[in-house]
């Protein structure tokens, strides 16, 4: 077997493609190399040549009046390397047990007719995204140009009320960061014309990134769905997804029966709490003074006169002899008054 030797590739993707040198390289992996074939006859008697990467990994015109990016994943052509999660680490510096592209395992029927394919899933970049509505400092947007939805570290609290809300689980929260993080489609690759780094990365070109019409694809996205994922009308996932071909055998998450943990989530209990707290004090204190707001309710009324406001309340008897109402119902009087002016 002729062995090469590895050459060292340094971080991020993104810096090592500016390079007019390098640009090959990083986009064409070993044919960049002059790697034309491997000899494998001294070990299996025949010889196999590199696959050669699909030239379509962009879309060849711009985008057009209510159209955005999306991604396109071929399931029937993953193998489940993994490449497009390690190269989305190394291109975001992202630690090993963060992957903003994961690949699951979907596997159906009975021995020996059985199937197993892979599904690698990174942010949908939907047309009604969940994480986008959740978030209390709107650290996410939707951008105008690309209908990438893209998330602000710099705005983000750390609250995680974008995990909650996602139902693929696409934004993750980095502890050594204390901030939620995401796919972007390579954001600052897609705008100077490269692929992102998971598209480059796939040897079988399973990942390409498509132009899709929002207006069509909110009519159908039935090319959404797939097993072992949350329907896809939900957030209105922009991913197409190519299926294998309709068979009776049920497909479902290898893992789909097994139990792990689920991240505590502390700020989002803390919050919930404090909002929960906040709320049940209010009421507390509504029902302390239940008398008085339920009378004042029934019996102040404001009632406009040209250009003056005629205030009428009925105080019980001590008011109607001369007397003053308790200091609930002035102050309240005065609200009242104060909004009808």
């Amino acid at each position: 077997m002729v062995r090469r030797k590895r050459l060292p590739l340094s971080l991020p993707l993104h810096d090592r493609a500016q390079s007019a040198n390098d640009n090959s390289f990083v986009r064409l992996t070993l044919a960049g190399l002059g790697v034309e074939e491997i000899s494998f006859a001294d070990a299996v008697g025949f010889r196999a040549k590199i696959p050669q990467l699909s030239p379509s990994l962009m879309p060849a015109r711009p985008l057009e009046a209510g159209e955005q990016y999306r991604f396109h994943f071929d399931m029937t052509k993953c193998i489940g390397c993994r490449s497009c999660e390690v190269a989305c680490n190394e291109q975001n510096d992202n630690p090993a047990d963060l992957r903003w592209r994961r690949i699951g395992e979907i596997e159906g029927g009975t021995y020996p007719n059985t199937q197993r394919h892979y599904l690698s899933m990174g942010c949908n970049h939907c047309l009604d995204a969940d994480c986008l509505k959740g978030c209390p400092v709107d650290a996410y947007k939707k951008d105008p140009v690309t209908g990438i939805v893209l998330h602000s570290a710099d705005a983000c609290i750390g609250c995680q009320y974008c995990v909650w809300n996602c139902p693929y689980s696409v934004p993750q929260f980095n502890p050594e960061r204390g901030v939620v993080g995401k796919c972007d489609m390579c954001h600052g690759r897609l705008t100077e014309g490269l692929e992102p780094a998971c598209v480059n990365a796939c040897p079988e070109a399973a990942i390409e990134i498509e132009i899709v019409n929002m207006a069509a694809w909110r009519e159908n996205y039935a090319s959404a769905e797939s097993p072992g994922m949350p329907e896809a009308g939900h957030t209105i996932s922009t991913t197409r997804i190519t299926l294998p071909p309709k068979t009776e055998t049920v497909l479902e998450r290898v893992d789909a029966g097994r139990i792990r943990p689920e991240h505590a989530h502390f700020s989002l209990v803390a919050m919930t709490t404090l909002m929960q707290s906040v709320a049940g004090c209010l009421a507390a204190a509504l029902l302390y003074n239940c008398v008085g707001p339920v009378l004042l309710s029934m019996s102040v009324r404001v009632i406009p006169s040209r250009n003056s406001i005629v205030r009428k309340a009925s105080c019980g008897p001590s008011a109607a002899n001369g007397g003053k109402c308790n200091s609930w119902m002035r102050h309240t009087w005065e609200l009242v008054t104060l909004r009808a002016s």
